[in-house]
């Protein structure tokens, strides 16, 4: 392996030069993002074959990416990453685009049997036997000039990435299994994926209440923190904490009075931000609750007991295929199917593989049992439910 760091234009075209033709390129990136909404971009790594990995110095004054970037939206060449999500928002937020086509080593190892999210210096040891050295994981990428452990570090997150990708793409081709990852691949490139979704952000808030006008402001303050943290490029909990929120939200304040009352709230957010979230206290309180996603929602003993035989089913399932749960089925679509009778897992590759199965189960067709240690699926036969 051979590290070549860019820091110049005429360094960055020889590179460009010399990758010119591939059907595949390994991409990577190093970046911070520890006190900012936004990552801050040190570094990108680039491999394409033989021994040479290009370490592209986005710090360097003196150099011209508009190339690069050209290059990168080229239709023809297959953009591949290990959990690509934060690099692929990096281009999309600073350059304007999504690399594509891509892939991503880590979604198709988990349809593998690699693990849920499994760690690339993981399956790297697991796949070719190579011990990646991790202490580097936590440097800082902002430091110039970057050192031999930093570069050589960054260097193996592409170099090993390129036999990984064969391995990963023989093995979905073996088990027929390339389709089933497309749905991932797709939410990858979609632009909505790196756009601010307030349903996504309430539903992973780590707070509960089936209370609507609790809801209904927690709504409405993540999505004007939201708003702060991206205009002023601070991490959220730097705008307003977790705590805060919730606080407010039980509190209800009207006044300026009722927001010093709550402990958790600085007087300097109080200053910044004080008549906005009376604001928005007041018009939640005032007018009709406006709809929002509810959190929770009452299920009767009947869907919760369906609810238990899916979930049994589907870990039996992912034993089978060594495919982990949240792949299969998220707790939501098994909740939707258990109450409305569909989900997403009945209209996609999971159909046939346990989809038509639980729809068989649900209409008395079929039923589960425990044998030898393992939940197995029987056919009803006709009358004797």
């Amino acid at each position: 392996m051979q590290p070549i760091l860019i820091q110049t234009n005429d360094a960055l075209i020889h590179c460009l030069n010399d990758i010119a033709g591939q059907n595949h390129i390994f991409l990577d990136t190093e970046f911070i993002r520890e006190k900012t909404y936004y990552p801050i971009l040190c570094l990108i790594q680039i491999y394409a074959s033989g021994d040479k990995v290009y370490l592209i110095d986005v710090l360097s004054a003196e150099l011209d990416l508009v190339p690069f970037m050209d290059y990168l939206k080229n239709p023809n060449v297959l953009k591949v990453f290990h959990s690509g999500r934060q690099d692929i928002e990096i281009f999309y937020h600073d350059f304007g685009f999504i690399p594509m086509p891509l892939f991503d080593t880590q979604i198709a190892a988990g349809y593998l049997g690699y693990g849920d999210s499994a760690g690339f210096e993981s399956i790297v040891k697991s796949t070719q036997d190579i011990a990646i050295d991790k202490s580097q994981q936590r440097t800082n990428w902002l430091n110039r000039p970057l050192n031999h452990k930093q570069i050589l570090y960054a260097a193996s997150d592409v170099y090993y990435l390129a036999p990984l990708f064969h391995i990963l793409s023989e093995q979905l081709t073996t088990q027929n299994r390339h389709s089933w990852i497309q749905a991932e691949l797709s939410v990858l490139t979609s632009e909505n994926t790196y756009k601010p979704n307030i349903d996504n952000l309430l539903k992973r808030f780590k707070y509960r209440s089936n209370n609507p006008v609790q809801i209904a402001i927690l709504y409405q303050l993540l999505d004007m923190r939201e708003k702060i943290a991206m205009k002023q490029n601070m991490i959220r909990n730097k705008v307003l904490s977790d705590d805060v929120l919730v606080s407010i939200c039980e509190r209800r304040p009207q006044s300026v009075a009722d927001l010093r009352l709550i402990k958790p709230i600085k007087s300097e957010d109080i200053a910044q931000y004080g008549q906005d979230i009376i604001q928005i206290v007041c018009n939640i309180l005032e007018q009709p609750v406006p709809e929002t996603p509810v959190q929770n929602t009452n299920i009767t003993a009947s869907q919760e007991r369906l609810i238990g035989f899916i979930t049994l089913y589907i870990k039996q399932i992912s034993e089978d295929t060594h495919i982990s749960m949240r792949i299969l089925a998220q707790q939501n679509e098994i909740w939707d199917c258990a109450v409305t009778g569909n989900a997403a897992f009945m209209n996609d590759w999971r159909y046939e593989l346990f989809g038509k199965n639980i729809h068989a189960i649900m209409q008395g067709k079929k039923s589960l049992a425990f044998i030898a240690g393992k939940v197995v699926l029987l056919d009803n036969v006709q009358g004797d439910l």
